[in-house]
């Protein structure tokens, strides 16, 4: 019997996600003020270009978590989290 999916992916116009990545290896990284600077341009570089909205984001030592709304003409999250990685 195959096992169900854990998650489930939707990209409806309007649809709000929250995602999460972490650095490949865990380490206080974005604890320097030019560094995070780096990595937040990057983020916004790519948001604009998958013309999606960010409701929020946090930048934690190795991670990030952001809230992105999608447009109708907006690509999908996963493309968008595709090119920011």
């Amino acid at each position: 019997m195959e096992e169900p999916a854990r998650h489930h992916q939707y990209d409806l116009p309007g649809s709000r996600h929250f995602v999460t990545t972490v650095t490949l290896i865990r380490g206080s990284w974005f604890v320097d003020a030019s560094l995070c600077q780096r990595i937040l341009e990057t983020f916004e570089e790519c948001r604009a270009k998958a013309n999606l909205v960010c409701g929020g984001y946090v930048l934690m030592p190795d991670h990030i978590h952001a809230v992105l709304i999608q447009h109708d003409d907006a690509d999908s999250v996963s493309d968008f989290m595709r090119d920011f990685k």
